[in-house]
């Protein structure tokens, strides 16, 4: 366990990175901050789905939380925790699932199924997809509260899912084939 005590407050970070297997991204933004209501945040960072159904995950999820705690003295209210129940938030997609943000200043290794480094154009990860993720627990306590949170290491691309943003449903009937480059230049100057 690493303690730093900052003018703001002190944060621990623990020794180890957890891996977690074939667990479902939301909200991936891997390469570049994320911008909410035209503010751009200081982190990258992506929610993670674990399947209800991965007890042995989850139990080891809430142990490493526990023993965190203990080690470094620091209790923090399970509200404050970045491991919560799907089932008790507003959204859909995390029913029958444990969601966890996991956030960094720094940029996350992004690699395909071979461990090879991944750019933004050719990057998979979308929100539905499955991941592995390595993600290092951390806790926080200052003057504005006392929060667990996890710190995003990297994500791998391990399979494809169900998108979460679903498609754009459009009839065919709405277009014409057009069938040569002339009415395409036509379209063009009609639409211009």
């Amino acid at each position: 366990m690493k303690q730093n005590k900052t003018q703001n407050g002190t944060f621990v970070i623990a020794d180890k990175s957890t891996p977690l297997k074939n667990v479902r991204a939301s909200f991936p933004s891997l390469y570049r901050k994320p911008t909410i209501n035209g503010v751009t945040q200081d982190k990258y960072g992506i929610t993670l789905l674990i399947p209800k159904s991965e007890k042995e995950t989850i139990a080891k999820l809430q142990k490493e939380i526990t023993e965190l705690q203990k080690e470094c003295d620091i209790k923090v209210s399970a509200d404050k925790i970045c491991l919560k129940d799907g089932d008790l938030t507003n959204r859909p997609e995390n029913a029958g699932y444990f969601v966890m943000s996991a956030k960094n200043r720094l940029q996350p290794r992004v690699l395909d199924g071979n461990k090879e480094p991944v750019s933004e154009e050719d990057c998979k990860i979308y929100g539905g997809a499955y991941i592995n993720a390595s993600i290092t627990f951390t806790i926080f306590k200052g003057s504005v509260g006392t929060f667990l949170s996890a710190q995003l290491n990297g994500v791998q691309f391990s399979k494809d899912g169900e998108s979460f943003e679903g498609t754009v449903s459009v009839n065919d009937a709405d277009f014409d084939i057009l069938e040569s480059t002339d009415e395409i230049a036509e379209e063009e100057d009609f639409l211009a």
